[in-house]
């Protein structure tokens, strides 16, 4: 990408250049055509000097005006031609500067995922799982590892959809953990009923309790909530 952004700089330098040296022979004529109508234009007064004094034909004042006319229609036409040649050169160039431009974009954009390639964890914690499959091709925002933070724990509840009517955010709970009683109180609440069945968040008073442990069975209280 690097070799392609470096090739399409390079098309725009011998593009700018060759802008310069076609304008400058496009002017360079038209610089000339104008004197060749000037010219024309000043013979057409001679020649209607000299008719004047009966020194020249009609027919040849006629033919003068012809070519002043002549002359100045392609000077017009000339300069007519440069404004235009000069306008499509400059779009063309400016197609690849734009293009230039969005090519830097995606490489500064893939720079910083490269910058940013590094597994970071966001706290403390023991690793789980790991993607081990070297060589494999990973898409943005994939899963690489997976981490359990042993110092402070959530708890998921299930109890069954006949007594969901007596849960509430708030409610008071107590868990049964061993030899242990943990306290808490419910701070969400799935109301989707799956095998009669649903579940509950907990918010533990202690959530780094010394029993507490990853993917741990306990039994719980639920209290009726009451505003």
């Amino acid at each position: 990408m690097a070799d392609e952004l470096a090739s399409k700089q390079n098309r725009v330098k011998k593009m700018q250049f060759t802008i310069e040296r076609t304008l400058i022979d496009l002017q360079t004529n038209y610089e000339i055509q104008k004197l060749r109508a000037l010219s024309m234009e000043t013979a057409l007064k001679n020649e209607s000097y000299l008719k004047s004094l009966g020194a020249s034909s009609m027919e040849s004042v006629k033919q003068a005006e012809m070519n002043s006319k002549i002359g100045e229609m392609e000077s017009t036409h000339m300069q007519k031609s440069i404004e235009n040649q000069k306008a499509s050169m400059q779009t063309d160039l400016q197609d690849i500067e734009f293009e230039i431009s969005i090519q830097r974009r995606n490489m500064d954009e893939i720079r910083n995922h490269i910058n940013h390639a590094d597994v970071k964890a966001t706290g403390p914690g023991v690793i789980t799982w790991i993607n081990d499959k070297i060589g494999t091709t990973v898409s943005m925002g994939s899963e690489l590892v997976k981490m359990a933070n042993l110092t402070s724990f959530d708890v998921e509840g299930t109890i069954s959809d006949l007594h969901l009517c007596k849960l509430g955010i708030g409610g008071k709970v107590t868990i049964l953990l061993n030899d242990s009683i943990l306290t808490g109180k419910i701070a969400a609440i799935n109301p989707t009923v799956q095998n009669d069945a649903v579940k509950f968040k907990v918010q533990l008073d202690k959530k780094n309790h010394p029993s507490l442990r990853s993917n741990q069975n306990s039994s719980a209280l639920c209290r009726p909530y009451t505003p």
